[in-house]
C-alpha cells in the first residue's frame, strides 16, 4: 500500500527520543496531579469502547492507569492487562490499582509486544502521539488482536489542544504530535485494520479500527479510496450485479462471510427483531448477508403476496370507519380523524426517513388528529389468531418484532403511540387473497404505546457498525442453510 503525501510527511516527522523513559519515570507520582481527567469524558470514551463483559482488554501505555476503574467497571468476567514502558509509571498504577484475577501488569515497549492474537480490545489513551514509530507501534499491537478485536486510539481532549500542550512541553515530548484521523484511518489500513469509528473535534480524538479477519480481506481493502472503488471485477460489465461478488471469503472455520462493500444498506424496522436475535423466521447473518447485499431476501410466497394485495385494502376499511378509530384512540364523537397514506415506494426511493443514516423503511400510513399526525399505522395479516389473545378475550397480544418494527417508525417519526390493523385470514383465503373481505369479525384494531426504543437502536447500530461497516458477518448457524447453500453458489463469470 502506497501511502498518501500526508502520511508519509506524519511519519518522517517521528523519531526516536532517549529521554522519553526518563521523562515518564521522573513524573510518575505526580502525573495525576498535574494531568487532569474529566471522568465525564472518560466514561463517554469508556461507553464507546462497547465493552460486553467478558473481553479480554490491552491498555497500552496506561501510565497512573487512569482508565483501569473504567474497564473494570464495564468487564463481569474479562480481563485487563495494563502495558507501559515507564516502571515507575505501572509501579504508581498497580499501587492505586492492586493486581488480581481480572488485572495485570506488564513493563513493556509497544514496539516490542509478543504477537499472541489474544487481545479483544487494545485501547492506547493519551499515549499515541509518544510512539517513535507509530507504523512499527500499530504493527505490534495488530499482532496481538484476535481476529475482528478493536484497537482504540482515544485522547479526551481535541488534536489540536494535544499538539500545543507537546509542542510547549519541552524538549522530550515537543515533536509528539497526532495526526489527523483521516491520517489515522490510513495507517490503521496499511496495517489490516478498518475504521469503524472516528471522532476529531474540539473535545475528543478518537479513532476506532476492526482487525480484519482475513489476509484476502485486508487486501480487497487495500484497494479503495474513500468510498470509491479503484478495481472492477471481471465480466461484471454490462450485466446485473450479483452482491455474491461482494464477497470476499467465506470462512468455513470461524462460520462467517468476509465481504468488501461501499454501499450500506439502512436497518428496516422488519430487520431490528432479528438483530436482537428474537426472531423465529431470521438470524442476525441472514440480516447482515441482506444489509450486504450478498442475499436478496426470501422468496416471495402466498403470505408474502396477500400481505402486499391487502395492505390498501384494510387501509381503506380503517379510511372509510372514522368512528372505529376514534373508539380505539379514545377520542371524542366529534374529533376529526383521519387516515394518511404514505408516500409511494416509488417516489421515495424506497426509504422514508432520509434524514436518517442507519435507519429507515416504509410505513403503512399515519393516523392524523384534527389534521396533525398523532400515530404510526401498521397494518398486518395474520392466519394464527390465537397467538394475538390476551387473557381477557382480546387481541392485544402483538409479536414482539411486529412491537419493534412499529416502534422504531414511531420513534424516528416523533411519535408517541402505535395502531396496528390487523386482518386474520384462514388458511383457504391466502389462495385466492383477492376474493377476501374486511369485517370486524375477521379484523381488529389495536393500539399500543410505542416501546422505548433508545435501548434496541443503540444495540442494533453497534451491530451494524461491528459487522457490517467491519466488513463480515456474524457467525451463521443451522438455521442458514439455505442462506449458506445460496452464497456458496456462486461462479464468477470469466473473460
Amino acid at each position: 500500500m502506497t501511502l498518501s503525501f500526508q502520511a508519509t510527511d506524519f511519519l518522517s516527522r517521528r523519531q526516536p527520543n532517549g529521554k522519553q523513559r526518563d521523562f515518564f519515570d521522573s513524573h510518575a507520582y505526580d502525573w495525576d496531579e498535574i494531568n487532569h481527567n474529566d471522568p465525564s469524558k472518560l466514561d463517554y470514551i469508556s461507553g464507546i469502547l462497547d465493552l460486553k463483559g467478558g473481553e479480554s482488554v490491552m491498555d497500552v501505555g496506561t501510565g497512573t492507569g487512569v482508565m483501569i476503574p473504567y474497564y473494570l467497571e464495564r468487564l463481569s468476567t474479562g480481563h485487563v492487562t495494563a502495558v507501559d514502558f515507564s516502571p515507575a509509571m505501572i509501579r504508581k498504577a498497580s499501587e492505586k490499582y492492586p493486581p488480581s484475577d481480572r488485572l495485570d501488569y506488564l513493563v513493556a515497549d509497544v514496539c516490542e509486544l509478543p504477537p499472541s492474537e489474544r487481545f479483544d480490545l487494545i485501547v492506547c489513551y493519551s499515549c499515541f502521539p509518544h510512539f517513535p514509530d507509530p507504523r512499527v507501534a500499530l504493527r505490534s499491537m495488530v499482532r496481538t488482536l484476535r481476529k475482528g478485536g478493536k484497537l482504540a486510539i482515544v485522547h479526551s481532549s481535541s488534536r489540536d489542544f494535544i499538539n500545543d500542550v507537546h509542542r510547549n512541553g519541552g524538549e522530550e515530548i515537543s515533536k509528539d504530535f497526532l495526526p489527523p484521523a483521516d491520517i489515522m484511518s490510513e495507517l490503521f489500513l496499511e496495517q489490516g485494520l478498518k475504521t469503524v469509528f472516528s471522532r476529531d473535534d474540539e473535545d475528543y480524538y478518537i479513532v476506532i479500527g476492526i482487525r480484519a479477519r482475513s489476509d484476502r480481506h485486508i487486501r480487497n481493502t487495500l484497494v479503495r479510496t474513500g468510498q470509491t472503488i479503484i478495481k472492477v471485477t471481471a465480466g461484471l460489465a454490462g450485466m446485473a450485479f450479483d452482491g455474491r461478488a461482494s464477497i470476499v471469503e467465506i470462512d468455513e472455520e470461524e462460520k462467517t462471510v468476509i465481504f468488501d462493500i461501499y454501499r450500506y444498506k439502512k436497518i428496516t424496522g422488519t430487520k431490528v427483531g432479528p438483530i436482537l436475535g428474537l426472531s423465529d423466521m431470521s438470524t442476525p447473518f441472514k440480516i447482515a448477508c441482506e444489509l450486504a447485499g450478498l442475499y436478496p431476501g426470501d422468496k416471495t410466497n402466498k403470505y408474502i403476496e396477500a400481505g402486499n394485495i391487502l395492505e390498501p385494502v384494510l387501509r381503506e376499511y380503517l379510511a372509510k370507519r372514522p368512528s372505529l378509530m376514534r373508539e380505539a384512540l379514545g377520542l371524542a364523537d366529534d374529533a376529526k380523524v383521519g387516515v394518511e397514506e404514505p408516500v409511494p415506494r416509488e417516489m421515495c426511493g424506497y426509504d422514508h426517513f432520509h434524514n436518517e443514516k442507519v435507519f429507515g423503511g416504509l410505513v403503512d400510513g399515519y393516523i392524523q388528529i384534527d389534521g396533525k399526525r398523532d400515530t404510526i399505522l401498521e397494518i398486518k395479516t395474520s392466519h394464527n389468531i390465537e397467538s394475538w389473545k390476551d387473557d381477557q378475550g382480546g387481541y392485544t397480544n402483538v409479536p414482539m418484532t411486529y412491537m419493534l418494527q412499529a416502534s422504531l417508525y414511531a420513534e424516528l417519526s416523533n411519535l408517541d403511540r402505535v395502531l396496528f390493523l390487523v386482518g386474520f385470514l384462514d388458511e383457504p383465503d391466502y389462495d385466492r387473497p383477492k376474493q377476501w373481505v374486511p369485517t370486524p369479525e375477521n379484523t381488529k384494531i389495536i393500539v399500543v404505546p410505542k416501546l422505548e426504543m433508545s435501548g434496541y437502536m443503540k444495540q442494533c447500530e453497534d451491530w451494524y457498525n461491528e459487522y457490517i461497516k467491519g466488513g463480515y458477518t456474524p457467525e451463521w448457524t443451522d438455521k442458514d442453510e439455505e442462506v449458506l447453500k445460496y452464497l456458496k453458489a456462486y461462479k464468477p463469470k470469466r473473460r
